[in-house]
């Protein structure tokens, strides 16, 4: 784990190395390319380098090109640090670098890494950095992020003793892609707040710290009056216990509390006085707007 973390740092550390010439000197040399090879990239990123080079240097320096910076979003109250701020198809574009193993495409070659729908999470955490800097005081300078984009840089495969480099693939999350990530997002956040500001029995762990990692142990024991068992679902090392289909009083009470969809409502939190302000349908639309900069 260590070492991948530190390769990670790497890889990062030597595309802002790279970017960082290209905002200092126009444009993106073979010295500096070759430096950030052979000086700056740890010898197990020297893939990855190799697979990201031809993105980077497609990327045109601006005025507002920004890296590895940091961003809060002040009516949700979270914050980050996003990798990169370029333009890309000539639109200002947050993007996020990836590295895919050789073991994640070298032997599946019939499913597309390089999709939306298989980046898992990454998609939702580029839209919240998006959401973040656009209504981000910091950068009421910056052009308005309409799109996001995730770079996956791929490592090498060695065939016949030669190193075979396979291209990086740019993902773009398009505007309308971002409206979709944005109504999860909300949701999502939400309930975050939900649980934060209503813990029920069983959330808290002994320090009193909030707990939103699944423990069977923290969670509360069954009523005895359930009218069935519970089923056990087991997925490879975690268990979950499933509802059973006749709920007791108990958690038809605990469904009662639990927040709405995004849909229905949105906890905003004023940076002012900290208070929660709760929307209604009819006004969804426009409190989205004024939380996520659209």
């Amino acid at each position: 784990m260590v070492k991948r973390t530190t390769s990670g740092t790497n890889f990062h550390k030597t595309v802002e190395f790279l970017l960082s010439e290209l905002q200092k000197n126009g444009n993106m040399s073979d010295e500096s390319c070759d430096k950030a090879l052979n000086e700056k990239a740890l010898a197990e990123n020297h893939g990855y380098i190799a697979s990201i080079l031809p993105v980077l240097k497609k990327i045109p320096k601006t005025d507002w090109m920004k890296l590895e910076k940091a961003t809060k979003n002040h009516y949700y109250c979270f914050q980050g640090r996003f990798d990169a701020i370029v333009e890309i198809e000539g639109e200002p574009t947050l993007v996020d670098w990836k590295t895919v193993s050789a073991d994640s495409y070298k032997h599946n070659t019939t499913s597309k890494v390089n999709d939306l729908q298989r980046l898992y999470g990454v998609p939702l955490q580029v839209a919240a950095y998006i959401a973040s800097v656009n209504t981000d005081p910091d950068y009421k300078t910056m052009p308005k992020i309409r799109q996001g984009a995730v770079v996956l840089a791929y490592e090498s495969v060695i065939e016949d003793k030669e190193p075979i480099i396979k291209p990086a693939d740019v993902v773009i999350i398009r505007p309308d892609d971002l409206k979709e990530y944005y109504k999860i997002l909300a949701e999502k956040l939400n309930s975050f707040w939900w649980k934060m500001m209503h813990p029920k029995k069983g959330d808290k762990d002994i320090n009193g710290n909030i707990n939103f990692v699944f423990n069977p142990a923290l969670r509360p024991p069954a009523s005895k009056k359930l009218d069935k068992k519970a089923d056990v679902i087991v997925l490879e090392d975690e268990v979950i216990i499933d509802s059973p289909t006749t709920a007791s009083e108990d958690q038809k009470l605990q469904e009662k509390e639990e927040p709405p969809k995004a849909a229905k409502y949105y906890a905003i939190f004023d940076s002012k006085n900290n208070k929660k302000v709760a929307s209604g349908k009819e006004d969804d639309k426009s409190s989205n707007k004024a939380a996520f900069g659209i």
